[in-house]
């Protein structure tokens, strides 16, 4: 694995900076060989308009790698177990993520995490609101490394009810679909989806790239003309960056929780 990014004083002497000094959880090497893989062809992928086919996992398609959909558009897709994870940690871990010390976002992934934070603070803290809620209608800043190879990303994600992503909200808080987190920039809209199994918690990740969100309740088709790279090489990248930063989360996140819960 490479090298951490950098911490201040201040940083180092956090309770939590300990799961940032372990450094980059090992990722599995089938996943690793997807990146140097070709891409999948057309089919493997759920458009976009279709996407309650991804909370519902119905019918056959690429749950880990990434490829090109019809459309012009792409996708990157992502699984991730949990050992000992909850509902209730994956709730918590991106809202207390974007608030307080940078170093929250760094141990997500000592690596590639640089920077993050929400604009809307006093939601993300507001203990009256359930915490899978909190999220929504926010907007956070985040600068990263999308592939660990140096690809710099500084965008602003915005956070949507599952309503407003366009989901069928009947799908969500059952089956493989207990609860989810979804959002979007320019130029890809996300969703992680999450429900408890044998011995843990299940985390889905699904990125469309070719659309993005305009902060007003729409997401449209986006054009990549104003991108250094290709549709395709950015679903490989945030491919990339996915099993890294979500494979971390899973070695840290219910240690974390354990002695972080009560302090957002």
């Amino acid at each position: 694995m490479g090298k951490n990014v950098a911490v201040c004083r201040e940083e180092r002497e956090l309770p939590y900076y300990k799961y940032f000094a372990r450094g980059l959880a090992p990722i599995p090497q089938e996943k690793l060989a997807i990146v140097d893989s070709e891409p999948l062809g057309i089919g493997a992928g759920i458009l976009f308009a279709e996407k309650d086919r991804f909370l519902a996992e119905e019918g056959k398609y690429c749950r880990i790698g990434y490829g090109e959909n019809a459309d012009g558009t792409t996708f990157a897709a992502n699984q991730t177990f949990v050992p000992g994870g909850t509902m209730e940690m994956m709730d918590w871990w991106i809202p207390w993520c974007s608030v307080g010390s940078d170093l929250r976002f760094k141990i997500w992934d000592p690596e590639d995490h640089y920077f993050t934070r929400n604009h809307n603070v006093a939601r993300l803290t507001d203990a009256s609101i359930p915490m899978n809620e909190r999220l929504w209608g926010t907007t956070t800043t985040v600068l990263e490394d999308t592939s660990g190879n140096g690809h710099m990303l500084a965008a602003d994600l915005h956070f949507m009810s599952p309503e407003q992503f366009g989901y069928d909200t009947s799908l969500v808080g059952s089956g493989k679909c207990q609860s989810l987190i979804c959002g979007g920039s320019s130029p890809c809209v996300l969703t992680h989806k999450y429900y408890e199994c044998d011995g843990g918690l299940m985390v889905d990740t699904y990125f469309w790239i070719g659309y993005a969100y305009n902060g007003k309740g729409e997401i449209y088709k986006a054009s990549f003309d104003k991108f250094p790279v290709s549709a395709i090489q950015m679903a490989k990248l945030l491919y990339a960056h996915s099993i890294r930063e979500m494979t971390n989360m899973a070695a840290v996140m219910p240690e974390v929780y354990a002695e972080q819960r009560d302090n957002m």
